[in-house]
């Protein structure tokens, strides 16, 4: 049975809600047209959830059906605490979840895309401090080894108020 008690649409309108707000800032908009731009007709770019219109004509059994679906999946637990392996695993055991069939998981950035020149985007908004977003493509995706250090290296060129390129 569902377990979720959903008595009216709240949960849903608060979603649209929030989805709007996001639209209203202009940092946000910034990273949204930054995505258009740079991952263009690349499945990173998921424009759904940035469209309250999609959710809009969502039902409470649609949610529910998801749910059934959810649960159908093969499924990975975490655990964080002191408790004896073992325990843990005897416990997870216990959930009754009705495994059928196996999902296909895609990679959101497993997409290569040759550039063929470099592109400049200029928008104007009235905010009181300016933002310059930059991208820069290379072939190392989430699963690459050097994925993590290219991760590293781009917080510190550019990512907090304490980077290289903040502090010039």
């Amino acid at each position: 049975e569902f377990p979720i008690a959903y008595t009216n649409s709240l949960k849903k309108e608060s979603l649209i809600e929030n989805i709007i707000n996001r639209q209203n800032n202009k940092i946000n908009v910034a990273y949204d047209h930054f995505f258009e731009y740079m991952f263009k007709n690349e499945l990173i770019n998921n424009k759904v959830i940035r469209d309250p219109k999609v959710y809009e004509s969502i039902t409470l059994d649609d949610v529910k059906n998801a749910y059934d679906e959810l649960l159908k999946c093969p499924h990975v637990y975490y655990y964080i605490g002191e408790d004896k392996e073992e325990d843990v695993i005897k416990c997870f055991s216990s959930f009754d979840f009705p495994i059928s069939k196996t999902c296909c998981l895609k990679m959101v950035d497993d997409e290569t895309k040759v550039i063929e020149k470099e592109q400049i985007v200029i928008e104007e908004f009235e905010v009181s401090q300016s933002n310059i977003i930059m991208g820069y493509r290379t072939d190392i995706l989430s699963n690459h080894q050097n994925y993590y250090a290219m991760h590293v290296l781009n917080l510190m060129i550019g990512d907090y108020s304490n980077s290289e390129l903040f502090r010039i």
